[in-house]
Parts: structure tokens; sequence; C-alpha cells
């Protein structure tokens, strides 16, 4: 298989909320938007992927259990400490966790999804 880009599809239930929290809460460039009568996409480019935010999902603030939705979205970055304090000026409470594979903060979107910013430690970083 020869995959030429990878993305995630998430169903949201409080759409414009999760549109928006994407959009201005993480910053996230927005690639492209689809409004229709019974469905709506905004896809948000997330490094050399892509984050498809659509309706006809289920929320659970403030956070969905891992049995609603066992997955986690990982956004690595190169500098946690410095986005943890540009969230926590948009008002997130945010605590950074420190492992020997690296650094993360976790937090929700709008919907109770599940999301994490992660550092990589030095031993772990792969170069390209």
């Amino acid at each position: 298989m020869e995959v030429v880009q990878s993305g995630v599809v998430l169903k949201t239930e409080n759409y414009e909320a999760c549109e928006k929290f994407y959009r201005e809460a993480l910053g996230l460039p927005v690639l492209f938007v689809e409004n229709h009568d019974t469905w709506n996409i905004t896809c948000f480019e997330v490094g050399g992927g892509y984050l498809m935010v659509e309706t006809g999902g289920v929320g659970a603030p403030p956070q969905k259990s891992f049995a609603q939705s066992p997955v986690k979205l990982r956004f690595n970055v190169t500098d946690l400490e410095g986005e943890v304090e540009q969230l926590r000026a948009r008002g997130f409470d945010l605590a950074i966790q420190h492992h020997h594979w690296g650094s993360v903060a976790e937090f929700c979107d709008p919907d109770g999804n599940r999301i994490a910013l992660r550092q990589d430690s030095e031993i772990y970083r792969r170069t390209v």
C-alpha cells in the first residue's frame, strides 16, 4: 500500500462548537469547508495529514469514556510548554505530565473527545 496522506474523520454532535474549537482554540489551518442541508464538514490541516470534523456524532462532555470513544487525538509538537501556555491563556486548565518517552498535556474538545499534545524526549525523536 502506498499511502500519500493520512487523516482522521471525527463525527461530532456539537459541530459548530467543535469546528470553532479546532479553528480558534487550537489554531489549526482550514483546508476546506462544506455546508449542506443535512451535513457539514470542516477539514483542518494537521502536520502532513488532516482532521475532518463532521456532523453526525454523539458528544459526551466534559470527557468521553474509553467505552464511548477508545480513540485519543494526539498532536506531536516541538514546544509543549509554549503550546500549553497559549492554551492556558485561552482558559484551558492543563497540566504537563513527564515520562521517560516524552511529555504530554491532555484536554478535551466540546464533544468530550480526548486530545493530547506530546513532545518526545530526545531518545525517542526520529530523524528523517
